[in-house]
């Protein structure tokens, strides 16, 4: 059963608001999921509402041209990841649940560190390797499709901090 959650970083500065179901989460060892301590609790974009301006977030952007690491510029915690080129398209960090906790949670092992999955592309029918297709970089918030709670603006990650 769907329940809502509340999100954020260390600090505050970067909250969202998640309506899902919170049935497991999945712990990567991939190089910055390792670093990190990212837990994966994929949703659906319209099942998450950022509360707080967007510019306010920063994006790690690596691997390909349609999603990213999103985090606070502040506290430097990772909140959420985003991609529109391959599924899961938007992976909330469980560590950053509110009230909630995460021992009792099924946490699910992924070798990411291991994994390589291939596809062909379309145009040369090379084989690409392509790891963790759920990982990537810079992109709109929106475009991954974000509700921005009403009144909000700049709801661009450009892959920096924004002014």
């Amino acid at each position: 059963m769907a329940s809502t959650y509340e999100v954020s970083c260390h600090c505050g500065n970067i909250q969202l608001e998640v309506t899902a179901e919170l049935g497991e989460v999945v712990e990567c060892n991939c190089s910055i999921c390792a670093r990190s301590g990212f837990l994966h609790w994929y949703v659906a974009p319209e099942q998450v509402r950022l509360k707080t301006p967007s510019r306010r977030l920063s994006t790690y952007a690596w691997r390909s041209v349609t999603g990213g690491q999103h985090f606070c510029p502040t506290c430097g915690i990772a909140v959420i990841r985003t991609s529109t080129e391959h599924p899961p398209p938007v992976s909330v960090n469980g560590r950053c649940l509110k009230d909630v906790d995460i021992a009792v949670l099924k946490i699910r092992r992924f070798d990411g560190k291991h994994a390589i999955l291939r596809r062909k592309t379309a145009k040369s029918g090379v084989s690409a390797a392509i790891l963790h297709p759920w990982h990537g970089c810079g992109i709109g918030l929106r475009a991954a499709g974000f509700e921005i709670a009403a009144g909000r603006d700049n709801d661009y990650c450009t892959g920096g901090t924004e002014a």
